[in-house]
């Protein structure tokens, strides 16, 4: 079970669906990924030729004109004039260590 967060909060979502599975996101997912009020960040780029717009229309039917509300991190670190995009080169510009565990690493998120 989710709940909602109270602001200011953050919430790591990470959405697949395996073969079997409905294509649908949860209602209230569903509903945050429409609204405007909800400020969505993505790890690349933000655009409707990219990967994650693309990946969330072919996987749930949601266009990207209909998903309001989301940020691009490499956009925005492209804007300020980084020289790297990616998450890795974003964190390494801001001296953080996005490195994860080993034992995250090898887990089984299935």
């Amino acid at each position: 079970v989710v709940t909602q967060a109270e602001p200011p909060s953050v919430l790591l979502v990470r959405v697949h669906t395996a073969e079997d599975e409905p294509r649908k996101l949860p209602d209230f997912l569903e509903k945050h990924f429409r609204s405007m009020d909800v400020t969505k960040a993505i790890g690349g780029f933000w655009h409707p030729k990219r990967n994650d717009p693309r990946q969330l229309e072919e996987t749930f039917g949601l266009k990207y004109e209909d998903l309001p509300g989301f940020v691009g991190l490499a956009n925005m670190a492209k804007d300020k004039g980084l020289h790297e995009y990616s998450l890795l080169g974003i964190a390494k510009h801001f001296g953080w260590n996005v490195k994860k565990d080993k034992e995250v690493i090898t887990s089984d998120w299935e």
